[in-house]
């Protein structure tokens, strides 16, 4: 059961973070179609790094009480409605809206991977962001270098990645459940 609740963590927040960290991508073709500045456009990735702190205290305590199915739902529709709204950003206020406001909820989202990783686990898995950060460079580089549509290699990533989870767990991360809340905290920061 665990198992499970690690993989759906791992996918959304690999699908999230991937997609978040494109973002710059899109500057050049946001600056040649609406004649944006280039600070225009990254005050929406500033709006939604500040709502990050923000959402993350506010769903850690709403996990706390009513638990991380309802957040994950509403987070998930959130995101769904800024991406589908970034689809047709003709004005700035509509990409700080949709990028900031609706996007910038997925952020809260790597903190909830965190406290279910956490939760089942019991200790925060530091290393998750390392995957995930590498999850984000094989699906540039697989664009890159063979011209593979992220979106299209994302799913194979997603599963090496998952893959890389689970041997690292099983490896390393097994070894440190008898040692103390500390150590394991310190061990986990040493593999990523």
């Amino acid at each position: 059961y665990g198992y499970r609740i690690v993989a759906a963590c791992f996918a959304i927040q690999m699908a999230g973070g991937g997609s978040l960290a494109t973002f710059g991508i899109f500057f050049a073709d946001l600056q040649n179609e609406f004649g944006w500045s280039r600070a225009a456009i990254s005050g929406a990735s500033s709006v939604a790094t500040l709502l990050m702190g923000a959402a993350s205290v506010l769903f850690g305590r709403l996990n706390d009480r009513i638990g991380p199915r309802i957040i994950m739902v509403v987070s998930g529709l959130a995101l769904g409605g800024g991406y589908l709204l970034m689809s047709r950003p003709d004005a700035l206020w509509l990409l700080y809206v949709a990028y900031g406001v609706l996007v910038g909820s997925l952020y809260a989202l790597v903190a909830m991977g965190f406290a279910l990783i956490l939760g089942v686990m019991k200790y925060v898995n530091i290393a998750q962001g390392t995957c995930v950060m590498l999850g984000g460079y094989a699906c540039f580089w697989l664009f890159h270098y063979f011209k593979i549509d992220p979106y299209l290699s994302l799913p194979a990533v997603m599963l090496v990645m998952f893959l890389v989870g689970v041997v690292l767990y099983r490896v390393l991360f097994s070894r440190l459940l008898h040692l103390p809340h500390g150590l394991r905290l310190n061990n986990s920061m040493l593999v990523s």
